[in-house]
């Protein structure tokens, strides 16, 4: 009969040089963490997880704020396929109807894009104003015919 084996908590090397098995790695590291937590201030402990976080993170830690991007459509498909495309890309939409919200709109910001659709009513107007306050390849227009699902690379290019 077999005796039952023992835990090993350590090995020998072919050197001579002690080997330590991974529980007992486990073991001393979170005694360490026990007593580092227990003799540092709670601000020292909170910033080594921070840095730590940090560390290992895959986003950067400061985020942009959403850059503006004015949307002049009534079409609401056409309206969410803009705002699908923009949105995790970091913009944030602002959508108008007709010229007079655009006015609105453009009083409290300078959007970096403005898209028009070509099918709301006075599109011409509409653009004419976008062109006295932004440069012509800050402003994308929508023709009638544009299908849907061009939308997105028609942006995705733009940007």
């Amino acid at each position: 009969m077999q005796r039952p084996s023992r835990l090993r908590l350590t090995g020998v090397l072919s050197k001579g040089f002690p080997e330590l098995a991974w529980p007992a790695i486990v073991i001393c590291a979170l005694f360490a963490g026990v007593i580092l937590a227990a003799e540092t201030s709670q601000q020292t402990y909170a910033k080594a997880i921070l840095a730590v976080e940090t560390a290992i993170s895959w986003r950067p830690s400061k985020q942009k704020p959403p850059q503006p991007v004015l949307v002049v459509t009534a079409n609401p498909d056409r309206q969410m396929q803009v705002v699908a495309t923009l949105s995790p890309r970091g913009f944030q939409a602002h959508l108008a109807g007709n010229i007079d919200q655009v006015k609105r709109q453009l009083t409290g910001m300078e959007p970096l894009l403005a898209i028009v659709d070509g099918a709301v009513h006075d599109a011409d107007a509409i653009s004419r104003l976008l062109r006295s306050r932004l440069p012509a390849s800050r402003i994308v227009v929508l023709s009638r015919s544009t299908p849907r699902e061009a939308i997105g690379q028609i942006l995705l290019d733009r940007l």
